[in-house]
């Protein structure tokens, strides 16, 4: 993730080992305590986001499809398959 001129960047690799680039202003994306400063330890925030489904993949990882919220990939895409353990409900 980086920060610069009021923009945040954020990375993230779905259930197929693909990247993904979020870059948006910081309120569309989940504030940590303190708020966002440069000089913030990193990872530092997370993708507000949607659960659409979950399912079993064929080597019995849990998977789940999201839906982003408010903001998309940079490539356009809001739907997303990642892996269960990839998610948290709060701070």
């Amino acid at each position: 993730m980086s920060l610069s001129r009021g923009w945040i960047e954020v990375e993230f690799i779905d259930a197929d080992g693909r990247r993904w680039l979020v870059h948006d202003k910081p309120p569309m994306f989940a504030e940590p305590p303190g708020g966002f400063l440069p000089t913030s330890s990193y990872p530092m925030t997370v993708i507000p986001c949607d659960l659409e489904r979950r399912q079993l993949s064929l080597d019995g990882r849990e998977l789940v499809t999201i839906v982003l919220r408010h903001t998309d990939a940079i490539t356009g895409e809001t739907r997303f398959k990642v892996a269960a353990s990839e998610l948290v409900t709060a701070w």
